[in-house]
């Protein structure tokens, strides 16, 4: 299975298409540059509507892939072929502490004893409603970082 990376750029003024334009060089990537920030939302569709995959997953900004994540969901959906949603659970770094190290941030500087958003520790399929319970999303999958759809 493989992957490609869409960055929809809603309307940022720092320095995102510089560091898109360096990844390109080692890598694929689409790339839009929203004229003005249309608002969460209509980038979401945006880049979805770049995506020509099966499969995709919406990662801000701000938000860091641990050591073999990629290569973790493809095995997770290779090995589910009838399930079209994925929650993929996450931890919390607080900005100050990713900061405190030299950037890009290197992910050897990840602590060991990084807590999961969720404590709901069952693996396996479930129907798409029983996600929806405090106990699994603390954010009713309002988190879309966290679905893979």
């Amino acid at each position: 299975m493989d992957f490609e990376v869409c960055i929809s750029d809603n309307g940022s003024v720092d320095n995102t298409e510089e560091v898109v334009r360096a990844a390109q060089k080692r890598m694929p990537v689409k790339y839009k540059k929203n004229s003005t920030n249309l608002g969460i939302p209509q980038n979401f569709l945006n880049v979805v509507a770049m995506a020509e995959g099966e499969f995709a997953w919406l990662i801000g900004d701000d938000d860091l892939l641990i050591p073999d994540t990629v290569e973790r969901l493809r095995i997770l959906i290779t090995n589910n072929p009838g399930v079209d949603f994925f929650y993929v659970n996450s931890f919390h770094l607080q900005t100050e502490f990713v900061l405190s190290y030299p950037q890009p941030f290197d992910t050897m500087h990840l602590p060991v004893n990084m807590v999961p958003f969720s404590s709901y520790t069952k693996n396996g399929q479930m129907p798409f409603l029983d996600l929806i319970n405090p106990k699994i999303s603390f954010d009713f999958l309002g988190g879309m970082f966290l679905s893979v759809f």
